[in-house]
């Protein structure tokens, strides 16, 4: 999927939220691109905020094995989720 826009916006959402912490280790903005390339590679068969929560956590666990406890990416999949269907649609309207 090749979506400049969404990358650079996927990119920004990922070092605001920082799911990591690796802004407070002084961490460059682009620090989580490889995530969000992953992530894009994903969201063309994704069909829910759920599942795309459930991809991104096989994600960062791939990326940063052991995942942090106190990680939680259900909020950050739906924003991701919501973003993507509003602004370039999707076959499947669920939003769960």
């Amino acid at each position: 999927m090749n979506h400049p826009s969404l990358q650079s916006w996927l990119e920004k959402l990922l070092y605001l939220m920082d799911p990591m912490h690796l802004r407070s280790l002084g961490c460059p903005e682009d620090e989580y691109s490889p995530e969000a390339d992953a992530i894009l590679q994903e969201l063309p068969d994704i069909t829910s905020s759920s599942e795309l929560t459930c991809a991104m956590e096989d994600i960062f666990t791939r990326y940063f094995e052991p995942m942090p406890v106190d990680i939680n990416l259900s909020s950050l999949g739906y924003l991701v989720w919501n973003y993507y269907k509003d602004t370039y649609g999707s076959m499947d309207s669920s939003t769960t």
